[in-house]
């Protein structure tokens, strides 16, 4: 849940389904060429975390990890953060300390507007 005095919000409930497919099927790592279904920017960000080897495989995907998941959209501030599988294909190379990680996805956009 998003803090009242952050800018950081969550996604909106009637584009939420639409949201998660975007995420769901892209294998772009941290940039999705996608446009948000929110503000219709191409500014949507994917971060894992994984925090314990769990091999498994769901509807045909092979998952190696579970962790921490951050969907977030840099244009209109719109954010997902849960526990989540982590897929085979995913890597980054994001320079971040994670202990300073937290629900709202600041310290994941400060890493960001470092790399560019």
């Amino acid at each position: 849940m998003s803090n009242i005095n952050s800018k950081w919000r969550d996604v909106p409930q009637e584009v939420y389904r639409k949201w998660a497919m975007i995420f769901y099927d892209s294998q772009e790592g941290i940039n999705l060429s996608a446009s948000c279904p929110i503000c219709d920017q191409n500014t949507l960000h994917c971060y894992y975390l994984p925090t314990r080897k769990q091999e498994r495989v769901i509807d045909s995907r092979k998952y190696v990890a579970r962790g921490d998941l951050w969907q977030w959209c840099s244009s209109c501030h719109c954010y997902v953060h849960a526990s989540a599988s982590v897929p085979e294909w995913w890597s980054c190379s994001l320079n971040i300390d994670s202990t300073q990680l937290r629900h709202e996805p600041d310290v994941l956009e400060n890493a960001l507007h470092k790399m560019k």
